[in-house]
């Protein structure tokens, strides 16, 4: 996984992610294979990114989000994620953009994959966590 935080700037092109590991265990945050946290300007185009599965909603192939300063909120400016191919574990997210400004989201392509055999459809419906 990739993680950026509190950085001015982000910007990838033409690269491949993958996190798939699958996460048994919770996770107090949605992580991304590409996280971005308080960067204030996300350019992300014609990417390859691939997740895992978890037993909860806990992973994504992107996640944006602002952050917090002095007890403040402060949001992202601008998120452009465009031309990018996301295959994401089963019962998870292509994108999560939170707190932002202005926002491209465009001619992106999502695949899910299947359900792994160490997870089953019951137990995932059980979980709390995707209630």
């Amino acid at each position: 996984m990739l993680e950026f935080i509190d950085c001015a700037s982000l910007s990838m092109r033409e690269l491949t992610v993958a996190a798939t590991a699958d996460l048994l265990d919770h996770k107090p945050r949605r992580r991304g294979a590409i996280t971005a946290i308080g960067v204030d300007t996300v350019t992300l185009e014609d990417l390859t990114v691939t997740c895992g599965t978890a037993r909860g909603n806990e992973r994504t192939c992107v996640t944006v989000s602002g952050t917090q300063r002095d007890g403040k909120p402060v949001p992202v400016s601008f998120v452009r994620i465009v031309d990018c191919a996301f295959t994401c574990g089963f019962g998870q997210d292509g994108v999560l953009v939170t707190d932002a400004i202005d926002s491209v989201i465009e001619g992106n392509r999502l695949r899910v994959s299947p359900l792994p055999e160490r997870f089953t459809l019951e137990e995932l419906a059980a979980d709390p966590r995707r209630h």
